[in-house]
């Protein structure tokens, strides 16, 4: 993938989080830019967060090609949970309790592109505001494999307070 489409993939990763961070009058919120951050601060962060933007994108303008890009970037993700899971070190860490969080949300499903009848919509999932559906777009289905992982993570950690992120306890709580 060239150093350009990954620039313009986390552009819009980061106007995501500002539509749903807006800094306040006096920029003092900053949420958005802490969550930028972490995004590129991991392997595991940067493929997931690659794979949920490809799969938006994909998905709302109904191109196989960026599908097909998403279930690269969702395979490099899932390997690197895997290899983060054996690894008593990060198994557990901020990143990987979120990387799986993250594809609990959007769950990879294949997708008919053939007819405009059949647009993929948004499904409602776990997301508790409508307002969120907007913003996530295509057809983002829950997956409740990792879903259950992601919750199983967060029992052994110690609960949402135990992570060192207050911005990912804030998403994970919605």
């Amino acid at each position: 993938m060239a150093k350009s489409e990954i620039w313009v993939t986390l552009q819009n990763i980061n106007a995501l989080l500002l539509r749903l961070f807006p800094p306040e009058a006096h920029g003092t919120d900053q949420r958005a830019a802490v969550l930028m951050k972490l995004t590129v601060a991991t392997e595991t962060e940067f493929q997931t967060h690659m794979f949920c933007e490809f799969l938006r994108y994909g998905c709302w303008n109904k191109s196989a090609k960026i599908w097909r890009v998403a279930v690269e970037w969702h395979a490099l993700a899932i390997r690197t949970i895997n290899e983060n899971l054996k690894d008593p070190t990060k198994a557990l860490s901020d990143s990987n309790i979120h990387a799986v969080w993250a594809l609990a949300l959007h769950k990879l499903q294949k997708v008919d592109f053939a007819s405009d009848n059949d647009k993929p919509r948004p499904s409602q999932g776990p997301l508790k505001a409508l307002h969120l559906l907007e913003y996530v777009g295509g057809p983002v289905e829950p997956s409740a494999v990792h879903r259950a992982a992601w919750l199983k993570m967060l029992r052994l950690r110690g609960g949402l307070q135990s992570l060192k992120s207050s911005e990912y306890a804030h998403l994970m709580s919605q």
